[in-house]
């Protein structure tokens, strides 16, 4: 790719296929820059994104394969279950740890992007839920790129953009409608590097990890990029607070009903005890087994009441 070239990358979620949709129809064909586009999919699933692109607009969309060169006026998706990242003017197809919970997230190839093009970057916060995309953008920004964020009062899920917003100094705040012509302007003038292409400020590691990894299990260390937080382990699995909030509060649920399931077992168990002391004549054990037995039942349904009184994840 030429080195004047600007490099477009666009995340979203939630809402993101129909986002999409409007903004690659309405770009232009001789677009002067590659578009690299991250939604959130799951992993088990086939995606037909770059199909449904190609039809929504001018240009072509594929999903890449490792080391393909980018090419201007093309769109490249992330393919399921792997990150997308760019270097030296080629992709690269990454099975690495989930950040924020998904593979591909956008935040590494923001990430990669604003390391290997620096102030050509223009780095594209779509609709979506909870908060990937927000270190990515704000490592374009670090970097002298230029940060875009649809205008959440616009987004159907608002919750990506405004997670964006409150901690990047964005430099365009658009409705999506507005965000075609602004992509076009801002490929055909000139990239200049605005204050803080220096590099990306993070902090050292905390010396003592505090929590685990929900991930894995492993130990979890903070690190400070500007006024996000985000958590990283061993193996590299990262979350965002909000996403390792969200995390743990999955994790209590499932050792909840894991309780649950363990009590009521225990309870049929001793159940099974107390019959077979009843069959040999046992009255006093086989009072002590059943008592026991109702005591589990009356644990397990305590807890299921508390379980279903917790405030739902997101």
């Amino acid at each position: 790719m030429p080195a004047e070239h600007r490099l477009i990358v666009v995340g979203t979620s939630a809402g993101g296929i129909t986002a999409l949709q409007h903004l690659v129809g309405a770009l232009p064909k001789d677009l002067p820059a590659p578009v690299l586009i991250v939604l959130h999919v799951s992993p088990l699933s086939s995606s037909a994104l770059p199909e449904i692109l190609a039809r929504a607009g001018m240009l072509a969309a594929m999903h890449p394969g490792h080391g393909e060169r980018i090419e201007t006026g093309k769109i490249y998706v992330a393919p399921p279950n792997c990150h997308m990242t760019v270097a030296d003017s080629e992709v690269c197809l990454v099975f690495g740890p989930r950040e924020n919970g998904h593979r591909p997230a956008i935040d590494p190839l923001f990430r990669s992007a604003a390391v290997a093009y620096g102030a050509r970057v223009i780095g594209v916060v779509l609709t979506g839920t909870r908060d990937d995309g927000t270190s990515g953008l704000l490592a374009v920004k670090e970097r002298g790129g230029t940060a875009v964020v649809q205008d959440p009062a616009d987004a159907e899920f608002p919750d990506m953009p405004r997670n964006a917003l409150a901690h990047v100094a964005a430099d365009h705040v658009v409705p999506l409608d507005r965000l075609p012509g602004l992509l076009v302007s801002l490929c055909r003038s000139p990239a200049t590097a605005k204050h803080g292409s220096e590099g990306i400020t993070v902090s050292e590691p905390a010396p003592k990890p505090v929590f685990t990894c929900p991930e894995c299990g492993g130990a979890v260390w903070e690190s400070q990029e500007g006024s996000l937080l985000r958590f990283r382990c061993m193996v590299g699995h990262t979350l965002s607070l909000e996403s390792m909030a969200r995390a743990q509060g999955e994790d209590t649920e499932v050792a909840l009903w894991a309780a649950v399931r363990s009590l009521k077992q225990n309870a049929h168990m001793l159940r099974r005890l107390a019959s077979d002391f009843e069959r040999r004549g046992d009255s006093r054990v086989t009072r002590s087994y059943r008592d026991r037995a109702g005591e589990r039942d009356r644990h397990a349904d305590v807890l299921e009441q508390l379980i279903t009184t917790l405030r739902p994840e997101g």
